[in-house]
């Protein structure tokens, strides 16, 4: 976490006007400080020289799976995002691909599995759920539901959370 406990208090405090969001903010918080682990210190962090690496760069319109690549619409250190149609439900989705050298490292793969875990263990409207989390074709994955819109990163940066 980059803010001590009173800078988080006191942004809490600016931007969560809502108590039942501020409550489950808290609490996501107080788990991750009791976790000690990949989410204190994001395995990006530790791979930084990797963004410049190989590309997994799926092809608009590659069949991944049961998932056609629509287009990409991200990419970072530890991999590249696409937007997809799911096949088998007729639905738009975002399908990570890990970085090919990120995903060498078994403790970057482990903590690749436990961001999707912990990810798919949370159940709230304002979190997107996680489809599917597997590996094809020496590509580890993650599937989760693609939500139009702006980002949290570009929310904030207009106005603080009300």
């Amino acid at each position: 976490m980059s803010r001590t406990a009173d800078e988080r208090e006191r942004f809490l405090a600016k931007t969560c006007q809502d108590d039942h969001l501020r409550r489950e903010v808290e609490s996501l918080l107080s788990s991750f400080e009791e976790a000690n682990s990949f989410l204190q210190k994001p395995a990006v962090g530790e791979v930084v020289e990797i963004v410049v690496g190989k590309s997994t760069r799926l092809a608009n319109g590659r069949q991944f799976g049961h998932y056609e690549i629509i287009k990409q619409i991200g990419a970072g250190g530890m991999g590249e995002v696409y937007l997809a149609t799911d096949t088998k439900f007729d639905r738009c989705v975002a399908v990570k691909i890990l970085n090919e050298k990120f995903s060498r490292d078994e403790s970057n793969l482990n903590r690749f599995i436990c961001e999707a875990k912990a990810a798919s263990a949370l159940n709230h409207p304002n979190i997107l759920v996680i489809h599917e989390i597997g590996e094809t074709d020496d590509a580890h994955f993650i599937i989760s539901e693609f939500i139009e819109g702006k980002t949290l990163r570009e929310h904030l940066e207009e106005s603080p959370i009300k």
